[in-house]
């Protein structure tokens, strides 16, 4: 069964999730490289590979492929974050928090109290009121994130471990918080916590995908948490995406 969600992806975003997996989409001898942006675009309309590609690369064993919703579950159980009873989009969220909670462990206290006033006022910027979300999450359930706070935390997770994997991807698939965080512990403190992640996933996974599966699963999870908050808040969705736009056009501090 197919999940929905890439349907609601636009190409460009399926496009950096085939750059997590290095996954080469086009034509028989034809290279994501090589090829104009616009072409590898228009190629990408036909989103089903991806789903297919993502779906192999977290099937270990041979037979019948899991679906990506087993794939999630099957990651989350490794954290210790899942439930039977969860859905989908929750699972996801839950995930996202946990590692987040591990990024957090990582800073000193004066590291994250001026990581919370500048997430106010980058709350304030944006319009949005995430910036308890940032730092508490102590006192939240998975249910209490907006999906604004999933979107920022997820990418900016993003950004620390595409700088550690050398991932790729565009300044606008992890833009937010990944510069907040650079300002507050700096560059090298950022690459670390990036190597944290990925040491984390590789006691939690076995198999030679985890890397790969990990930041797909926390990417798709920050755009499904997004597109959740467009359909519940469209005005303020408006202000968020603004805010962003202009964002993304700042030299990444990464």
């Amino acid at each position: 069964m197919r999940d929905p969600i890439f349907d609601s992806l636009p190409p460009a975003q399926l496009l950096q999730i085939c750059k997590l997996m290095s996954f080469e989409p086009l034509p028989r001898g034809q290279l994501l490289r090589d090829c104009s942006e616009e072409y590898a675009l228009a190629w990408l309309k036909n989103d089903f590979q991806v789903e297919s590609e993502i779906r192999r690369l977290g099937s270990w064993t041979f037979g019948k492929r899991k679906s990506y919703e087993e794939i999630v579950r099957d990651l989350a159980k490794k954290y210790g974050v899942s439930s039977p009873s969860s859905t989908l989009p929750l699972i996801e969220r839950m995930l996202v928090i946990e590692l987040w909670n591990e990024t957090l462990a990582k800073l000193t206290p004066a590291a994250v109290e001026e990581l919370k006033e500048k997430a106010q006022r980058l709350s304030e910027e944006s319009g949005t009121s995430f910036s308890n979300e940032m730092t508490g999450f102590a006192a939240l359930t998975a249910a209490q994130m907006s999906g604004f706070g999933v979107y920022m935390l997820g990418s900016t997770m993003l950004g620390a471990v595409n700088g550690a994997l050398g991932l790729g991807l565009g300044f606008g698939a992890f833009t937010g918080l990944s510069s907040v965080i650079a300002a507050v512990i700096g560059p090298l403190g950022w690459s670390a916590l990036g190597v944290s992640l990925v040491a984390k996933v590789g006691k939690c996974l076995t198999g030679p995908n985890y890397r790969k599966l990990l930041p797909v699963v926390v990417y798709i999870a920050a755009q499904r948490a997004l597109l959740d908050q467009k359909q519940k808040s469209p005005s303020l969705f408006r202000r968020f995406a603004n805010w962003l736009k202009e964002a993304m056009t700042e030299e990444p501090c990464i």
